[in-house]
């Protein structure tokens, strides 16, 4: 079914963005500082970062990382051990392992549903379908649904009066409370009062003021399948952190041929489909008294609201006119005329004339010619030999 909200691809949706992610809460990072604890060796540690975006190092104790990239959080550490005296040109090396927030997910008609982590920056729609195994080949529109961009709120000043290393929640028209994180100046310490002073956070970054987010809505992209798997480059889009691709069932349920078909009934519909030239094939084909420019759906509108359509199949099968896409719980009556029953034993009539006429001219009329004697003494040649019978 096609969602109501959904839009095409724009031309940002096909552009990579190279940069750093930022670490959040959740995220697994690896950091590694040579000679920090013994000389000539390396001190390496995975940390996951705490719901309130913090790590603990040796000496340094703990450390807000949340909103910080990798290479912010290597400069910040060099400068914290060049600030307490540790190490004067420390060599740093951090590494995101896994990040949540860097993960797609992919449900519906596909073999292998469930989340998947974003390689690279290009990383596109045809690789994501790829990974989760492929799409039915009877599918014909798939969706992504894409966080909407965040919108900068006014920037607030941190009153000076309030402890600069405590959390301040400010709280925006909607209700939603922002963790706003102050950072203090570094205070000389030695390694040793520092390890006294474990449970107050170091803070890595400055801010003098700071502004909340607020996201903007969420967007429903619509991909065409049939144009993404022949190359239409438009439809291939990039794929970014969070995306949901909703791969779609199509509707479900039954539709009903009523009328002058040749087996009424309910038929089944699963995905998009069918349609109302395919409808009739299923049923069998048009009754004896078919009126084919008198066709009505009958569509159900909600619970107590229905609709009726009036369809010309006449100018359908001609061409002149679009083919009915048919819904769940369509109710398709092909009518009749009160021409119908003389036209009726006309074609009868004619077909039975016919019916003889044929099977005179297919054994006794085509002897009646030269040309067609020899074209009988041929097959009956042809048909001797077939069944190994003397040739006379």
């Amino acid at each position: 079914m096609h969602l109501e909200r959904a839009e095409a691809p724009i031309a940002e949706d096909l552009v990579p963005i190279y940069e750093e992610p930022k670490i959040a809460a959740g995220d697994t990072i690896s950091i590694s500082i040579f000679e920090l604890l013994a000389p000539g060796e390396r001190t390496s540690q995975q940390i996951k970062v705490g719901g309130g975006g913090l790590i603990t190092l040796p000496i340094l104790g703990q450390l807000r990382v949340a909103g910080m990239t990798r290479p912010e959080i290597e400069l910040e550490i060099k400068s914290q051990l060049r600030a307490e005296q540790v190490l004067e040109d420390a060599d740093v090396q951090v590494q995101l392992l896994d990040s949540p927030g860097m993960r797609f997910s992919i449900l519906g008609q596909v073999p292998r549903s469930g989340a998947y982590p974003i390689p690279t920056p290009d990383y596109r729609l045809l690789n994501a379908l790829a990974d989760a195994g492929g799409t039915p080949p009877e599918l014909h529109e798939l969706y992504v649904i894409r966080g909407g961009a965040a919108k900068e709120l006014e920037p607030t000043s941190a009153p000076a009066h309030e402890p600069a290393h405590q959390h301040k929640h400010h709280s925006t028209s909607s209700n939603r409370e922002a963790l706003h994180l102050v950072t203090a100046q570094p205070r000389k310490q030695s390694p040793q009062a520092m390890k006294g002073s474990a449970s107050e956070p170091l803070t890595l970054h400055e801010h003098g003021e700071s502004s909340t987010t607020q996201p903007g809505p969420a967007r429903v992209i619509s991909i065409d399948v049939e144009e993404l798997m022949n190359g239409v480059p438009s439809q291939n889009i990039i794929i970014r952190p969070l995306d949901l691709i909703y791969v779609s069932h199509g509707a479900m349920g039954n539709y009903y041929m009523a009328g002058n078909v040749a087996r009424p009934g309910a038929y089944e519909t699963h995905g998009h489909g069918p349609t109302l030239k395919q409808a009739i094939a299923s049923a069998g084909g048009f009754g004896p008294l078919a009126w084919p420019s008198r066709v009505q759906i009958v569509r159900r509108l909600n619970n107590d609201e229905e609709q009726t359509i009036q369809v010309n199949l006449d100018a359908i099968f001609a061409g002149t006119e679009a083919d009915v896409l048919l819904k769940p719980n369509d109710l398709v009556n092909v009518g009749t005329s009160a021409f119908a029953p003389f036209l009726s034993v006309a074609r009868n009539a004619f077909r039975l004339s016919y019916g003889f006429g044929f099977v005179y001219d297919r054994n006794f009329a085509d002897g009646d010619t030269a040309q067609a004697r020899e074209q009988v003494k041929a097959r009956r040649l042809q048909e001797a030999q077939t069944r190994g019978l003397p040739i006379r």
